[in-house]
């Protein structure tokens, strides 16, 4: 492996840990949110299932 690869290997290596830990900060943020969405998909499908009257 050439010395340039190898630089470009670390650079790639360094970036992917940086991506990894913005999604590790992330995802108690996501979780907070897919909850009441959830719900409310939930209560809307209850909702358009009603028989008409």
């Amino acid at each position: 492996m050439a010395v340039s690869e190898e630089k470009q290997l670390k650079a790639l290596k360094e970036a992917n840990a940086k991506l990894k830990k913005l999604r590790a900060e992330q995802m108690p943020d996501l979780a907070a949110m897919r909850e009441p969405v959830s719900k409310l998909r939930r209560e809307r499908y209850r909702f358009e299932r009603m028989p008409e009257r």
